[in-house]
Formats: structure tokens, sequence, C-alpha cells
């Protein structure tokens, strides 16, 4: 009786099995019929087809799903075998068709690529996706491992995907800048079993500028750029008298940064973050970062944005930020910003300024929105605006959930709460209490003035009561 074919599936009477037998001893790579003896010869392998095909007198045996295609299989399968198995066990993940046995790179994908038994996690692996010319897609797979660990300064290219597992030592001693005909680049730390949500800062993949100019400088092209960071810390930009700091956008960049860190930079010009361009900080923290130049009076420690840019910050942290002038938290001295649920100092620590808008500082071309905003425990050592300075547009308002204050903010000598050095403030509801000296100065006035209600706005010639 013949074996017939049924679904994709072999079937073959057990009664059947054992005269399907081929001839032992004339074993080659494709079946036939060497001697013309009519026994058909035996293969190397075997094959999921009912027969006995490598003489071993057992039938269909030592076969393995191989559900990816890589020429692997699964050996944790159980039951008959399909056409399209295959006889090399080693497949951890049957649903990659780059991970398997055979893999000679560890890659930067928090999978245990090689399927090695003593794996535990990726660590000091980097890897680089350069986009496919054929699809535009990201291409194969490059090992930058020894590159990250001897220091080198990186630069991506346009359609570039850049994976960074951990290091062994903490952070990767190198600068990355994207080249300026670059037009999408992707840069993504990369932990086991996607754990970046409940990752701690210490545990991000890092990147680490050991006192270079700027730990990561994002270039824009002629006809713009779009840049994703995603999962990654960013550390030890900047050297006084350069540039400095951490993560750099250039005019003509559209940045995205997610559930990252951007923590102890500095430089002559901001520490954390200057932003030229657009740029959103979707869960990002920015901590200890400082600004050493004090003749630089526009520096930032944490965020410093200008030139037109826009700046959106969703929930995050800013704290422990300094600038020896203004704006230790954020300066933003052009273009709009709006921060939503983010927090400046509260119990991480406050930031500071030298002079003005510990927290914040807000410049005369400047439109700033505060919503749900915590401006809590910063502070200036003179006297203009523990909390804020501002002498642009600055609205605040409260969350639906009523969430929105600035309170308990210091100054050594001056006004801990909100100075007022022109343009327009706009307060809907945040609650503007507990601060040092004052909690809003007019200057334009020359006076301490308590804020007229819950809802009120503020010019060059004072401020009145709106509805809420």
């Amino acid at each position: 009786m013949l074996p017939f074919l049924l679904a994709g599936c072999v079937f073959v009477l057990p009664e059947e099995r054992s005269a399907h037998r081929c001839e032992v001893g004339i074993a080659g790579p494709e079946s036939g019929d060497a001697d013309d003896d009519g026994i058909a010869d035996c293969l190397d392998v075997e094959e999921c087809d009912g027969l006995d095909n490598d003489g071993d007198a057992a039938v269909d045996e030592g076969l393995y799903p191989d559900e990816d295609g890589d020429g692997y299989g699964d050996e944790t399968a159980v039951g008959p075998c399909y056409i399209g198995w295959v006889p090399s066990p080693g497949d951890c993940d049957d649903t990659d068709a780059r991970v398997n046995a055979g893999a000679t790179v560890e890659l930067c994908d928090g999978k245990n690529s090689r399927c090695a038994a003593d794996w535990t996690e990726d660590i000091d692996v980097v890897t680089l996706y350069a986009r496919d010319p054929d699809t535009a897609e990201p291409g194969e797979p490059t090992d930058l491992s020894l590159e990250f660990l001897d220091g080198a300064a990186i630069t991506l290219n346009d359609g570039d995907l850049l994976n960074v597992c951990p290091a062994r030592s903490g952070s990767y001693d190198v600068t990355i800048v994207t080249a300026t005909n670059a037009k999408s680049v992707s840069i993504n730390g990369v932990l086991t079993d996607n754990l970046c949500d409940a990752a701690t800062v210490d545990q991000l993949p890092t990147l680490s500028g050991a006192g270079g100019e700027t730990a990561v400088t994002l270039v824009g092209s002629a006809r713009g750029t779009r840049v994703d960071i995603d999962c990654l810390g960013i550390t030890g930009g900047g050297v006084l008298g350069l540039v400095g700091g951490g993560l750099l956008v250039g005019p003509g960049v559209t940045a995205t940064v997610s559930r990252s860190a951007i923590w102890g930079n500095s430089g002559a010009w901001f520490g954390g973050v200057w932003n030229q361009g657009s740029v959103t900080l979707d869960s990002v923290v920015i901590i200890d970062n400082l600004v050493q130049d004090a003749a630089d009076t526009d520096g930032a420690g944490g965020i410093r944005s200008e030139g037109g840019g826009t700046l959106e910050m969703l929930g995050g942290t800013l704290s422990g930020n300094e600038s020896p002038y203004s704006g230790g938290g954020a300066n933003i001295l052009e273009g709009s910003a709006s921060f939503y649920g983010t927090t400046f100092g509260g119990e991480e620590g406050g930031n500071r300024a030298e002079y003005r808008g510990g927290a914040l500082a807000v410049g005369a071309a400047a439109n700033v929105t505060l919503n749900g905003v915590r401006v809590v425990g910063n502070g200036v050592e003179y006297e203009m605006g523990g909390a804020v300075w501002t002498a642009g547009t600055l609205n605040c308002q409260t969350d639906d959930d009523g969430v929105g204050e600035i309170v308990s903010n210091t100054a050594t000598d001056g006004v801990g709460g909100v100075y007022f050095a022109g343009g327009v403030l706009r307060v809907n509801g945040c609650d503007l209490s507990g601060n040092d000296g004052a909690d809003l100065y007019m200057e334009p006035l020359g006076t301490a003035l308590a804020p007229p209600g819950a809802c009120f706005v503020c010019v060059e010639v004072g401020c009145e009561e709106v509805p809420c």
C-alpha cells in the first residue's frame, strides 16, 4: 500500500512501514536506485514521508518542526511529523529565523540568539541593522559590540536601526552622531523580556559621552530627519569650554525620546537636552545635569529650547539639574513648549539656578504651557523666581484630576514663586502658594502681589481674576 497525503500530512499504515526500507550501504544525497535493483537507495538524512529513508529500520525519526524556515527545528515538539520538518534540532525560538543553534553571533534582541545553554541576558552586545536598499527596511545585522566596547565615535546613516543592550561596565563610552543625509534613524535600548517600563535608571542600556563634546548629536538633513530613541540612558557628555551636554536636537530634526533617562551630563551651553528642532520627551527623566559656564546666561541645566523649535514633555521628571544663571530645570528661550504631568523637583530633589528660574525660565519669544504639572522644591540663590521666571507667555492649568501646583519653592534672597518680568501669565486653577518671599512678584510694578484668585491673568499693568 502506498502512503497517501492529506492536508500536507503523510500517513502510513503501521503494518506497511516495515516494507518501505531503503538499500543500506548505497546512501546518497538524493533518492534513487543507483544499482537498478528496484530498491531505493538510502538518503543521508530522514525525511517525513512514511519511509525509512536512512536505512536504520526506523521511520520518520529525528525530525523537528521548522516554522521559521531557518533549517533548525524545535526539539520540544511531539507527535507525528509533517512535510517540512527538518533533522537539525536547536531552535529555541521557532518564530524567528535569526535565532537558532547555528547562529555565530549573539544579537542585541533580548533573546537567546544562539540558543546557548548558559545564556541569561544580552550583555556587551550592540547590533546595527542598516537599511536594505532594495526594500528600504532594516537589513541583515552587523555586530558593533567591539566598536562600542572600544569607545568609538559612531555615525548613523539613513535608515539605520541601532539596538543597544546593557554594558557589563554600566555604559558604553561612545559618542553618536546622525549623518547629514539621514532622514530616518532609530536607537533602541533592549532589555531581556522588554522590561524597560519597570527598569531603573542604572538598568538602562547607557551611552556615555565620556567627556566628549555631546553624547548624542542629531543632525538634520535638508529634507528633515526623523529620529526615535527608546529605553536608553544618556550620560557623561560634555567638558568645560565645549558645547557639551547629553542630547543635541539640531534644526530640521523631529525626535521622539521615550522611556529614557538623561543624567549626569554637563557642558558650557547646556546640560541635559538642547533642542533646536522638534522633540517629544515621553516618560523621560532628566536628572543631575549641569551647565558649567556662568557667562552663558541662556544656558540650562535640564532642557534648553530655542530657534523656534517645539518641545513636548509627557510625564517624566526634571530634578537635580543646575544652572549658574538661568533655568535650572528648563530654559525655553524661543518657540513653544508644553509639559503634561511633568514634575519639576519633587521628591527626587529640586532644580537650582543662581539668578532666575530655578525650575523654569521662559524667554520673551516663548510660549509655555504647564498642564497638570508639579513645581515643588526648586530654588534660586538670589531673587528672581525659585520656581519660575517668565518674560514670555506662560499658561499654568490643572489637569482633569485637579493636579497643578507651584509650591514650596525657595529663594535665598528674593522670590521663591513666580517672578513675572513681562509678557502674559495665565493661571487656571494651579495652586500658587507656600513659596519663599512671595508667590508672585510683578517686576513691571516693582511689587509682590497675592494671586487674585484660583484663575487669573497678569500683564505688565497688573493682574485680574477671571472665570475658571
